[in-house]
């Protein structure tokens, strides 16, 4: 690719995804990918392959889940939270199999993946979910709509919906509606600081079922979290307005989408 052999990559010379993301990585400015920007470009996208790798190997398929469930624990899987096209729509619950004469807490859990990928039970998701089951709180851990189906606000409005129904149901699970929580890192953790923070007349309910209930937690646990997309890097604005991107839509109003979809818009 490098044509003069002159140790540098120019924009001419680039090809492919290089190419169109040649501004992105070129970190200063110079017109050209030094050897520094080219290791930098090399580790992100190993990491991002180690990220997306990890994911697909902490996947607990539901009959693993449920033969591999603590005994004092039930678990109720691929629950739909909201009916409709997207696979992405369903929860898992997790609660104590002792019975509580009082209504119990509650606690969702997002997963991260930066809004592309992500798995309701990678990780810490489940897992953390049956802990604390375990000490006695009824759980929720959520899939919401990925920016390759559909870009934001829609994960914000998924996890709304998730929580709405975790409210209409709370008599079902014996849950305290007025003691929900949320945990969340990363992109979980932007989206859990928005079921803290985002008011209905913010206008990001989306169009799901059990309007009449509350998304409002009543307390987060944000980790590593995005809170200002006006902050993010402004050489990527036409990127971010692709399809299948974040903020795919039209770029004038791009600054105002970031907004309404910024927890720190709301503080």
């Amino acid at each position: 690719m490098d044509k003069n052999s002159d140790g540098k990559i120019t924009s001419t010379e680039a090809t492919g995804l290089m190419k169109k993301n040649f501004n992105r990585v070129d970190t200063n400015k110079d017109g050209s990918l030094d050897k520094n920007e080219l290791i930098q470009l090399a580790n992100r996208l190993r990491r991002n392959n180690q990220n997306q790798q990890g994911n697909k190997r902490r996947y607990i398929s539901t009959e693993e889940l449920l033969k591999s469930a603590p005994k004092d624990v039930m678990i109720e899987p691929d629950i739909s939270y909201r009916k409709g096209k997207s696979e992405a729509w369903k929860l898992d619950l997790v609660m104590p199999k002792a019975k509580s004469k009082e209504p119990r807490a509650a606690i969702v859990f997002v997963h991260g993946g930066g809004w592309r990928s992500g798995d309701k039970r990678a990780g810490y998701f489940m897992r953390g979910a049956i802990e604390y089951a375990q000490k006695g709180y009824v759980c929720i851990t959520v899939n919401y709509r990925l920016i390759a189906e559909a870009p934001m606000p829609a994960s914000i409005e998924d996890v709304k919906c998730a929580v709405r129904w975790l409210r209409a149901n709370a008599k079902k699970y014996n849950v305290n509606p007025k003691r929900i929580g949320a945990y969340g890192n990363s992109a979980g953790a932007h989206l859990v600081c928005m079921l803290g923070l985002v008011k209905p007349e913010a206008n990001l309910e989306g169009d799901g079922p059990y309007q009449d209930q509350s998304s409002l937690v009543q307390a987060v646990c944000a980790s590593a979290t995005p809170t200002n997309f006006l902050l993010f890097d402004n050489r990527r604005t036409t990127q971010r307005s692709q399809p299948g991107e974040l903020f795919a839509g039209p770029v004038a109003t791009l600054e105002e989408r970031g907004r309404k979809a910024s927890p720190s818009t709301y503080v």
